[in-house]
């Protein structure tokens, strides 16, 4: 489904993004106590000036028989609750979820917002003594959210609005609804992982509605930040070919697709 763009940048004036997310996974810090979210948290209350504490994000498959050295995670969220950094002892996380009527601010304007948190836990992590973690993988996420009731103005057929359903699906599909299609693919060169998802939910409003989400996520070689940022760029480039090729042109002109070179 992935296929070349030719060296164009998708971009879109009005897309149905509700939530993005960019971040990296890393060995749990072993001696990250509850006191150093309070201490990190110093760094960058001025922006994200609330603080929550949550339950943990299930550990990554390679740690999963690490014992949990602090089963926490913590929220800071600036005034508006549209940008939220999440913190765990494997994991630092950025992200931007839609508040009113407020647009996406795009990657181009989230990853300097993501390399400042990364430089700033990289520091503290040094002045607190800890040695710098082995890095594990990067992840950028984008969920969107798509009226039915205007896909199915344009289409009755899903699978000509949304490319990576089958065209010819079998007769005991033709009258259903959509429940929830997924497929993840292992993509070349770098080999990263690309997940796809879409499912039909209600929105807050009770308004029946396409969630699209799409991940894509590349393992790690260093937690050098040039190796870590280059490894989210592509993650972003693929993350964006993906719903491209995947959403049908008409979906682009309503969305105000504008390509840059």
């Amino acid at each position: 489904m992935v296929g070349d763009l030719q060296g164009l940048q998708p971009d879109f004036l009005h897309p149905p993004v509700v939530e993005a997310i960019i971040g990296v996974q890393f060995e749990p810090i072993v001696g990250f106590t509850f006191a150093h979210f309070g201490l990190f948290w110093q760094h960058i209350r001025r922006q994200y000036g609330k603080i929550e504490f949550r339950e943990p994000s299930p550990p990554i498959p390679q740690y999963a028989n690490v014992p949990p050295f602090l089963p926490l995670r913590a929220w800071f969220l600036d005034d508006s609750g549209a940008q939220l950094v999440q913190l765990q002892n494997d994991r630092i996380v950025y992200n931007w979820r839609k508040a009113g009527k407020a647009e996406y601010p795009h990657y181009d304007n989230m990853r300097p917002v993501f390399e400042s948190l990364w430089q700033t836990l990289m520091t503290f992590l040094n002045e607190e003594g800890f040695s710098i973690p082995g890095a594990a993988f990067c992840e950028v996420t984008y969920i969107n959210h798509i009226g039915l009731e205007g896909i199915k103005a344009i289409s009755p057929r899903l699978n000509e609005s949304f490319l990576m359903l089958p065209s010819d699906p079998p007769s005991i599909a033709k009258d259903a609804g959509l429940a929830e299609f997924m497929e993840t693919l292992q993509v070349p060169p770098d080999q990263i992982q690309l997940r796809l998802a879409l499912a039909s939910i209600s929105s807050p409003e009770q308004i029946s509605t396409l969630q699209f989400q799409i991940s894509a996520l590349s393992k790690l070689a260093t937690s050098e930040s040039e190796s870590v940022f280059t490894s989210l760029d592509a993650c972003h480039r693929l993350a964006v070919r993906a719903f491209v090729e995947g959403t049908s042109e008409t979906l682009h002109q309503l969305w105000g697709r504008g390509d840059k070179t």
